[in-house]
């Protein structure tokens, strides 16, 4: 009872202590302390410090990623303020806005915010998740339960701009024919060639060196509509899925801003997508062999395959995780990094085992690589070969086209019914 009666006092003061720093008129519109990715994306200056990653400590991925800032409050939860009004009520004394948003997430947010300061009124909001229509109720925006309430909504307000961002929505090409003056849709990634799902892996996947986020009209095809706005982010060469949605974090945000200059001033242009060089990624389409690491490949090619499925502790991961098939057994790969020589022996030879990891031949130059346990933990690397009766100059399995074709097939079969975002 003690210790939950310190932990009451504790949120209580935290409570008091963030309304005098802020102002508690002011940021009603702030529902929680984020999660570690989330504040990362919030971009906040607060008391920032260390991204706890899964890469091995004292690695070069490890110092790369472990640079990056973010704020030691994450594991603080949610602050209870109080809700102006439900979703989905709207009071009619007050003048409907002319904008609405549709999404979910921080960047969501992030670009509502910014609408806002720039002179926008936002009339309704159709959440995604929790975080928005928590923000949207504490900031006096309706927020719209379904894709018919809004559907009806659309068709009896005066509407002049519709805003999509991290839509998870299927809207009917109703709704954005009967937005007066404009309907945007933000894509993570650059169009036409990674239109679909999870860009940022298939881009990591392609090794590809250079990104684009993308801001374009909505029209009756899925990311086909008119370019407006495209903001180019480098890739470096241990780029993860993680990192590099930070890059492109704030590249979104600033081709927003620019968006919303263009539609103020009338200096917006649009131009057509070439759609002859579009490439379409669906949400259940999966890597090949469902990121099983092939060791006959290069070692390029692995460490593309590891670090296009790296989404760090603090995010889901939407499409499979990177493993090594040991037998009849799988473990995941945590990390892995490819060396500046080549052994000369076969792929798949173990040359060398050590407590943290294991050397291994490719196709090409030899890797390291660190495994991990299903919760993250990094697993005793020397241990996991005596447990898989493994020694200095075995070779591991390596699976045939044949073989990572079935895995995938299978795997794409099961993706439509994933009903959580994480992995297995």
């Amino acid at each position: 009872m003690a210790h939950r009666s310190s932990a009451v006092h504790a949120s209580a003061r935290l409570r008091q202590t963030l309304r005098r720093v802020t102002g508690d008129h002011v940021n009603r519109e702030v529902s929680r302390i984020p999660s570690v990715h989330e504040r990362m994306l919030w971009g906040s200056p607060v008391d920032r410090g260390t991204v706890e990653t899964r890469r091995p400590r004292g690695s070069p991925a490890w110092r790369c990623c472990h640079g990056l800032r973010t704020s030691r409050l994450m594991r603080v939860g949610l602050i209870a303020l109080p809700t102006r009004r439900r979703a989905g009520q709207r009071d009619a004394a007050v003048p409907f806005g002319s904008t609405v948003f549709v999404g979910a997430g921080m960047l969501a947010i992030r670009c509502a915010l910014l609408a806002r300061k720039m002179g926008h009124v936002i009339g309704a909001a159709l959440c995604g998740d929790a975080l928005l229509r928590d923000w949207a109720a504490r900031a006096d925006i309706l927020c719209v339960a379904n894709v018919e309430e809004f559907s009806a909504l659309v068709n009896s307000e005066p509407v002049e701009w519709m805003f999509s961002i991290a839509n998870p929505f299927i809207l009917p090409a109703d709704v954005f024919r009967r937005v007066r003056r404009g309907a945007f849709n933000y894509h993570d990634g650059p169009l036409p060639r990674y239109a679909g799902t999870h860009a940022t892996s298939w881009a990591l996947l392609a090794q590809e060196t250079e990104y684009a986020i993308t801001w374009h009209r909505i029209d009756h095809g899925v990311d086909t509509g008119d370019l407006v706005v495209q903001r180019q982010v480098l890739i470096g060469p241990t780029d993860t899925a993680l990192s590099l949605t930070l890059k492109y974090y704030e590249a979104a945000v600033e081709g927003f801003r620019e968006l919303l200059t263009g539609l103020t001033n009338g200096t917006l242009a649009a131009r057509s997508q070439a759609l002859a060089n579009r490439s379409y990624f669906p949400g259940g389409r999966r890597t090949d062999a469902s990121g099983s690491l092939r060791w006959d490949r290069s070692a390029q090619d692995l460490s593309a395959m590891a670090r296009a499925l790296e989404f760090g502790l603090y995010h889901s991961n939407p499409l499979c995780l990177p493993k090594a098939l040991l037998g009849n057994d799988v473990v995941t790969v945590m990390c892995l990094e490819p060396l500046p020589r080549r052994s000369g022996f076969p792929a798949g030879c173990l040359l060398e085992i050590h407590p943290s990891h294991w050397r291994v031949a490719t196709g090409t130059e030899d890797v390291d690589v660190w495994f991990c346990s299903s919760d993250g933990e990094a697993l005793d690397a020397g241990a996991l070969a005596r447990r898989s009766d493994l020694d200095q100059g075995d070779r591991l399995p390596i699976l045939s086209d044949d073989e990572a074709r079935s895995i995938t097939v299978a795997h794409e079969m099961l993706a439509p019914r994933e009903s959580l975002a994480t992995a297995a």
